[in-house]
């Protein structure tokens, strides 16, 4: 108020039931409340009522980017979307990620970031990413996607060619011991009689495989 003159706040336009209080809004449900308040002097003049409106919007809500990968070094992971629809605040919405590359100790914004989705591209190291949304007054933080970068595969030759005679059983054919990844590992078996079309040999599943006898030239590879 100016000089010495009083606040009376009001709840209706038609100015009952006033107050010195300065109300505090309800923030329990959305919706757009008006508040009046006038001021008197001390002759007991009042003035016209000013409005102030007080909008609560919804909280945002579906702020979720998908769950967390493993991919390999040099890989490109998949891209961070929205799970479910966002709504909330006052209908518009910005939005900006954060990464961070040493297990959420700290986080930097991504200055080029600024859609609903999000591609990391091809990541080297293990990184996690987070979603900020901003609608009016309101905002939010999603979950927290992890991208597990492992290391490279090496050590995965498997056994020289091999010549035989017809209806001969080869050797068995002999698999590194992979290194990188995760350290554990699964391996399936293929053939193939032209070096081209490949068919996986079922129950093979160990790091060597003993092929059976064998009356045409046949090519052998394992993942």
């Amino acid at each position: 108020a100016s000089g010495g003159n009083i606040l009376t706040w009001y709840s209706n336009s038609s100015l009952t039931g006033g107050t010195t209080t300065a109300p505090t809004p309800n923030t329990s449900g959305e919706g757009t409340t008006t508040y009046y308040v006038t001021q008197s002097n001390s002759y007991g003049c009042e003035s016209a009522a000013s409005t102030i409106a007080v909008t609560v919007n919804p909280k945002i809500t579906g702020n979720t980017i998908g769950s967390d990968q493993t991919i390999c070094t040099n890989s490109t992971s998949n891209t961070l979307t929205s799970g479910s629809t966002v709504s909330g605040g006052n209908g518009t919405f910005s939005y900006g990620w954060p990464q961070s590359t040493d297990g959420g100790n700290t986080w930097t914004t991504i200055a080029s970031a600024t859609l609903a989705s999000y591609s990391p591209g091809i990541l080297n190291a293990t990184t996690l990413y987070r979603r900020f949304i901003n609608s009016s007054s309101c905002s939010d933080t999603s979950n927290i996607v992890t991208i597990t970068v492992q290391g490279t595969l090496s050590n995965i030759d498997i056994a020289a060619p091999q010549t035989i005679c017809s209806g001969s059983l080869p050797d068995l054919l002999k698999g590194q011991t992979p290194t990188g990844g995760s350290g554990t590992f699964t391996y399936s078996w293929e053939s193939s009689l032209n070096n081209s079309t490949w068919t996986i040999i079922p129950g093979t599943n160990a790091a060597d495989y003993q092929p059976g006898a064998l009356t045409q030239t046949t090519y052998f590879k394992r993942k």
